[in-house]
């Protein structure tokens, strides 16, 4: 077995027991149908095609351009990101509170941990959904529109894809207008360019996903206790 594949699969397998932990000792969100349906993709190409991460082709050749093309969109999204939210706080902060919104549910489940390990905590319960998402996303769905429509089509048509599975919860839950466009665009631009690193291989997509995600993680985590202590 490759070391690429060592690694990955080690990720993995500690994102998917935190996020069981999480969910055993809190009974917060956490692990959840996510989890064993990555575990699931990963086991069946395993007996199928022996190398999962060889397969869905996460790993590959060092490309530097990628490299900077990756720090490069996590960048201008984090910053974007950041922007958009803070406006959208203002305006829909009191529904986001009474819903519940977080980044993947990871705020509300891990700020039940001990304060010395939200931070590590935090990196590891991202690591999974992310790499789930591209690999469904920017792996399976836009390899199979290639195929079909070509490779033009194929990113900015799974990007979409990827924006309507952010929104549609979102419309269907009541939430404002602002966050369900939000919603909706955000996730779409960024996975366009998710989906040009994708193509000099996953791991380019699943680290820039994986790092926003961790992010947006943290600052929830931080709200949450804060929102916490003036309860309190």
């Amino acid at each position: 077995m490759r070391s690429g594949t060592v690694v990955v699969l080690s990720i993995v397998a500690i994102s998917v027991l935190v996020r069981l932990h999480t969910w055993v000792r809190w009974a917060s969100s956490g692990f959840d149908i996510g989890d064993v349906l990555l575990v699931s993709v990963l086991v069946a190409l395993a007996l199928a095609r022996g190398d999962p991460v060889v397969a869905l082709g996460i790993v590959g050749p060092m490309n530097a351009g990628a490299v900077m093309g990756a720090i490069a969109v996590y960048v201008v999204a984090s910053m974007a990101g950041d922007r958009c939210r803070a406006g959208l706080l203002r305006e829909c902060g009191l529904w986001v509170e009474r819903a519940g919104v977080s980044a993947g549910g990871a705020g509300q489940a891990l700020v039940h941990s001990p304060r010395r390990l939200r931070r590590m905590r935090a990196a590891t319960f991202t690591a999974s959904g992310a790499l789930l998402e591209e690999v469904l996303f920017r792996g399976l769905l836009q390899r199979w529109l290639a195929v079909v429509l070509g490779p033009t089509l194929a990113v900015p048509l799974q990007a979409v894809v990827f924006g309507l599975v952010h929104a549609v919860p979102m419309a269907v839950a009541g939430a404002p207008r602002a966050l369900v466009a939000y919603s909706m665009l955000m996730p779409t631009v960024t996975g366009a360019a998710l989906g040009v690193l994708a193509r000099h291989g996953l791991v380019y997509a699943w680290m820039v996903h994986w790092a926003l995600n961790y992010r947006a993680a943290v600052k929830e985590v931080r709200s949450e206790a804060s929102r916490g202590a003036a309860i309190g």
